[in-house]
């Protein structure tokens, strides 16, 4: 036996005996030193073996050789730890060889590295998990259709888009598809097919509805591509995604239905709704202009929509200038812009057209106006009365409230109503104040006052209690309404809900900084804190302690009690996490089971103290359904700027020393300075 020479194999030889029940390794060839750094005399020292086997593969070890004993033969594999302090992956084969002796069993065995093995079956593991991951996170089906047998393979994706139970065998009957899509739509399905099989094009792509298990209809995009002919290059395979785009058909429908309402408020409207651009380069265009527009400028809104430098050859030469100058001068203090002047038609005959336009600046420097304009000529002897007039016409889809000048309403419309809970005539009589919820001060409705006395108008967001006792945000613009003399005698407020725009955005605003599991910070936000931190410590000569917390051997929480179960360990450790920080201090996930701890200009002792009780509020238990866990975490520090002068290098040096810290066996703390300093890099 010990004359065989395996040196270059990659496969150890090695045999032994049971005593007793006793492993006795008696010899092991050459190449053990080759392949795991220790020497043979290292490797056959009694009871040496096991103290080198992973701690959780205890226990397969003692099994194996009981059940080694009863079978004779047996292949398992476990974690052994080489020379150089890493766990390799073995699978090892044993066999009893017979004998006469009595007093002991004779044992072959051999064993190899499959580590690199169980890397690759793992990755691939990752990688189909990736794809199964991103058709759930999508939505998309999958679907495979046998041309010729008329048989299609749906994904369970597929078959949940129409709420029903996959098959077992994933088949999806044709005779139920017919059934199942829309009357209207199978035509110009039966179209896309045909084109398939006429060999007139490769590719399908088509928008139809299904009915739903629960009767509704759900529109479906199906998307695929032949991916096999016959011999006579007649289809006879396809592939493709079903796709879900109801959502997007009912926005499109709504869109559309908008629009017919824009344009049906827009022949209600006395005078043209539009929108005006002047681009950064000086250029003018109208992106939007109601059909009134050919009865003031005498020009199609096709005409204007690119460039607008056609409407100068109809107004009037004397109103030319001025009119430039009130739309250049609004454009560059972003002031509504009010403006009467003189038009003429192709005859020569002047009219007088009113407008007003709330700007807008953009990113790319170019201003928009969004608003009306409308022929006054009529209305100049008149015009007190077409003021108010003019604004019921034009704000119709807001809540207006009209007031006289002590603020006591006097009209108010449906959608005041529909917003306030108040009718009509609840409202009529009331100072406008009687709305008011309290939330804004003295000095918010002074400030308003002041701006109408100035500007003739007031807008912006006032949160009212409605009648039933909600607080709910308005976007209000309030008019003052003058009479000849210049006096105001009237006030007209235009207002509307724009509540659940604003909770929408809080939501955004949380969604983008915060962690949707353990609501702590996230990334982002964590940068954002790290990067002011580090500019005011710069500035203040103050110190900050990062530390990069990794809980250990969490993966095997979610493997034994599933992912719920990891995701409630997580939020208990951010819990905790949180509890113990000061207010000012940040503690983020940032990802997995890694969190981020963010201190301010903490002493030693007191940094260390509580990274110290950090640590042992994560080892103690966790209650979970039926059990409890217990966990341990690595941290790594690093000081800013001692260790790093950047927030990026200080969160790769706290990182590089949690990695230290796992490495020297979890559940410690270890500060990338003091370990620099003691010779680690």
């Amino acid at each position: 036996m010990k004359s065989l020479n395996v040196d270059e194999s990659s496969a150890v030889l090695y045999s032994m005996k049971i005593k007793n029940n006793v492993a006795i390794p008696e010899w092991v060839s050459e190449n053990v030193e080759k392949v795991t750094g220790y020497s043979p005399a290292q490797v056959i020292q009694p009871a040496w073996w096991n103290k080198c086997i992973h701690p959780d593969d205890q226990q397969i070890e003692v099994d194996v050789n009981e059940k080694l004993i009863s079978e004779g033969y047996i292949t398992y594999e476990y974690r052994f730890m080489f020379a150089n302090g890493k766990y390799h992956w073995l699978r090892d084969e044993m066999r009893v060889i017979h004998n006469d002796e009595q007093d002991h069993i004779e044992i072959l065995g051999v064993w190899r590295d499959i580590t690199e093995e169980r890397n690759s079956k793992a990755k691939l593991l990752a990688h189909e998990e990736r794809l199964r991951f991103v058709f759930e996170a999508t939505g998309d089906g999958f679907w495979d259709w046998n041309i010729n047998d008329h048989i299609v393979l749906f994904s369970d994706n597929c078959w949940h888009l129409l709420g029903l139970k996959p098959t077992a065998d994933g088949l999806f009957p044709f005779e139920l598809w017919h059934q199942l899509v829309h009357p209207d739509d199978s035509a110009h399905v039966q179209e896309a097919a045909n084109r398939i099989f006429n060999n007139e094009s490769d590719r399908y792509n088509v928008e139809y509805r299904m009915r739903h298990k629960n009767g509704s209809w759900v529109w479906i995009l199906a998307r695929g591509q032949v991916i096999q002919y016959d011999s006579n290059m007649v289809p006879v395979r396809a592939i493709g995604l079903l796709t879900d785009i109801t959502e997007r058909k009912l926005n499109e429908q709504t869109a559309l239905t908008r629009e017919h309402m824009l344009n049906q408020l827009a022949h209600q409207v006395p005078g043209m709704l539009y929108q005006f651009v002047h681009r950064a380069d000086g250029t003018p265009c109208m992106p939007y202009a109601s059909d009134k527009i050919e009865q003031l400028y005498h020009v199609t809104a096709d005409q204007v929509k690119e460039d607008a430098t056609v409407l100068a050859k109809h107004i009037h030469p004397d109103d030319l200038v001025e009119l430039r100058q009130s739309i250049l001068e609004s454009a560059r203090t972003l002031a509504v812009w009010r403006h009467m002047y003189r038009t003429v038609d192709n005859n020569g005959v002047a009219s007088w057209i009113k407008g007003e336009a709330s700007p807008e600046r953009l990113n790319d420097g170019s201003v928009v106006w969004c608003g009306y304009k409308m022929d006054i000529t009529a209305e100049r002897v008149i015009e007190q009365q077409q003021k108010l007039a003019a604004n019921v016409f034009i704000h119709t889809h807001e809540g207006i409230m009209v007031t006289d000048a002590n603020k006591t309403i006097i009209e108010v419309n449906p959608m005041f109503t529909s917003i306030t809970g108040y009718q009509r005539s609840e409202a009529i009589g009331q100072h406008a104040s009687f709305l008011a919820s309290g939330q804004h001060t003295q000095a918010f409705y002074e400030n308003m006052d002041q701006h109408i006395a100035k500007d003739g108008f007031w807008q912006g967001e006032v949160w009212n209690k409605n009648k039933n006792g909600d607080i709910y945000c308005e976007r209000k613009c309030i008019s003052a309404i003058y009479d000849d003399n210049g006096n105001i005698f009237q006030y007209v407020g235009l207002f509307s809900d724009i509540t659940l725009l604003k909770k929408q955005q809080q939501e955004l605003e949380r969604m983008a900084h915060y962690d949707h599991l353990t609501k702590l910070p996230n990334r982002s936000l964590l940068n954002d804190r790290l990067s002011m931190a580090s500019a005011a410590a710069l500035r203040n000569e103050e110190k900050l302690i990062l530390a990069y917390l990794d809980l250990d051997d969490f993966k095997p929480i979610n493997d034994q009690y599933g992912h719920s179960a990891g995701d409630k360990v997580l939020k208990v450790i951010g819990s905790r996490l949180q509890a113990r920080v000061r207010a000012t201090d940040t503690v983020a996930r940032i990802g997995g089971d890694e969190f981020i701890i963010l201190l301010h200009n903490k002493s030693v002792s007191g940094y260390q103290t509580l990274l110290k009780r950090l640590l042992n509020e994560i080892t103690q238990p966790i209650a979970l359904a039926d059990s409890e866990v217990v966990l341990s975490a690595s941290f790594g520090v690093a000081h800013f700027p001692d260790d790093a002068s950047s927030p990026e290098a200080l969160l790769q040096l706290a990182d590089k020393a949690m990695y230290e810290a796992k490495r020297k066996g979890k559940n410690q703390i270890i500060e990338y300075g003091k370990a620099k300093a003691a010779g680690w890099q």
